[in-house]
């Protein structure tokens, strides 16, 4: 079983969105310099519940929100 991981849209609005990625940095106890680290690796770690709440109650009153559903943010990681 392959392990999941962010779709490429929702590393992109977490890099674009200070204040949201402040808040899954804040969640995972992380420093700023480590939560980006995750992020440049689209770690698994990003994939934990809180984090895809804290992101789904983030975005849900975007205009061009497509995530409406804790499947919608995550994809299948391509073994290395």
């Amino acid at each position: 079983m392959s392990d999941l991981i962010l779709k490429k849209e929702v590393l992109d609005k977490l890099k674009k969105d200070p204040e949201l990625f402040g808040k899954v940095a804040s969640e995972l106890g992380t420093t700023v310099s480590y939560g980006l680290q995750l992020l440049n690796n689209n770690d698994p770690k990003l994939t934990q519940a809180n984090v895809l709440r804290i992101i789904l109650e983030h975005v849900k009153d975007d205009q061009d929100n497509t995530f409406l559903e804790y499947e919608d943010l995550l994809t299948e990681a391509i073994p290395a």
